[in-house]
């Protein structure tokens, strides 16, 4: 097919080759038996994915038709590798209005990168391992053994919540409740406890709220769904 539109012919030794769009090429014999048929050799579709390469078999490399992971994108780029941790980073969060990133780790440390660089700007010795953090509003929380770190990122208050056994390694917030068990507020030391949510065998590994319900999911291999008002388990999966 031509700029305009018209469907374009080349001669060849079988036959003609008729382009008539794009990612088709027709191939028609000149002179066909009385009842042939007209066939499509369709190219290839250089937007899928190399079903080779998925199963780990392909051999041509950069010479395949189909895509590798490595020529997919989204429109992200790697700004910085960030490298300090020396163990599992157990969680990183971003607050909300803020260039700076904050990590937790099974190493004892939190730190903080400038979201722009990479580089480290601050660390912390917690004295014992990470097993969670998020961020909520001017709070960063981090989930420690028997204990959650309330870190004020504006006034650099740092509170201890005590009331969790073992280690913590799922928080969430859901309005001004934090769960483990805690009362959230960005006031002075006003954390209080709320609630110890008891049922599950094994450690919660997971949490998740919706209407008005929390959501845990544990090592018993058991989902447990919790009345946010009451405290109370009003469901249990498995």
């Amino acid at each position: 097919m031509d700029v305009h539109g018209r469907e374009r012919k080349l001669a060849g030794n079988n036959g003609e080759f008729s382009y008539s769009k794009a990612n088709d090429i027709f191939l028609r014999n000149p002179n066909p038996p009385h009842n042939s048929s007209l066939s499509t050799l369709k190219s290839p579709d250089h937007n899928k994915l190399c079903k080779y390469w998925m199963s780990g078999h392909c051999h041509r490399g950069d010479k395949c038709w189909y895509l590798h992971s490595w020529s997919r994108g989204d429109g992200f780029t790697m700004l910085a590798k960030l490298e300090g941790h020396k163990k599992t980073i157990r969680g990183i969060a971003l607050p909300s209005g803020h260039d700076k990133l904050y990590s937790g780790s099974s190493d004892g440390t939190a730190r903080i990168w400038d979201g722009h660089t990479g580089k480290c700007l601050h660390f912390t010795n917690l004295g014992d391992e990470a097993g969670s953090l998020i961020t909520e509003g001017a709070w960063v929380f981090i989930g420690m053994k028997n204990a959650v770190k309330a870190l004020n990122i504006h006034s650099d208050l740092e509170l201890n919540l005590k009331g969790p056994v073992g280690q913590v390694y799922a928080m969430i917030v859901a309005g001004d409740m934090l769960f483990a068990g805690h009362r959230a507020s960005c006031e002075t030391d006003s954390f209080q406890l709320a609630a110890s949510l008891e049922g599950h065998n094994g450690a919660v590994s997971c949490l998740a709220v919706g209407d008005k319900m929390l959501f845990s999911g544990s090592l018993d291999k058991t989902i447990r769904v919790w009345d946010i008002d009451t405290f109370q388990c009003i469901k249990t999966t498995c």
